[in-house]
């Protein structure tokens, strides 16, 4: 009976520790994905600090948002900063466009993985005095769009001629 209490106890002990050092390993592996996601994340953010055209940089900056975003599924507190920085970087670019519902999206996004974050909560105010605004009148390229909306009144509607096309 002794003899099977022994062999018993060390089977519980080696079963044991064999989950502990599955349980580390399993970590280990969970931290490697870690760090190989962030990594690629920061490679992208720089490249989309490097690009010049606005659609590479959003290209740039959604390869990091879905590179950090995967590793915040593993850990929640991984590349937290990062997510934060990209997002808001997608929604100035949104705002700077007028796309204001695509911005609300990423600045919503940005809110909820930091609620005290300084710059998303200025985005915020961004948007909704945008929202507010009547965007004609108030930014960039008025002037032109003025003038074009006045040439296209004085103008009357426009007919095209429909039919059969001619080659020649």
């Amino acid at each position: 009976m002794r003899v099977m209490t022994l062999t018993l106890a060390t089977a519980v002990l080696v079963l044991s520790s064999g989950l502990a050092q599955a349980s580390e390993a399993r970590e280990t592996r969970e931290q490697k994905k870690i760090d190989r996601l962030t990594e690629r994340a920061s490679r992208s953010l720089e490249a989309a600090d490097r690009e010049r055209s606005r659609a590479a940089t959003l290209r740039h900056l959604s390869r990091a948002i879905q590179h950090l975003e995967r590793a915040r599924r593993i850990d929640e507190t991984a590349g937290r900063s990062d997510l934060v920085r990209a997002l808001n970087a997608k929604t100035r670019i949104h705002l700077d466009r007028r796309a204001l519902p695509r911005a609300e999206r990423y600045n919503r996004r940005a809110l909820e993985v930091d609620r005290q974050d300084a710059s998303a909560l200025n985005l915020q105010r961004g948007i909704a005095f945008a929202r507010g605004v009547d965007l004609d009148d108030q930014f960039r390229g008025s002037t032109a769009a003025q003038r074009l909306a006045e040439r296209r009144a004085a103008e009357g509607p426009t007919y095209r001629p429909r039919g059969i096309l001619r080659r020649r």
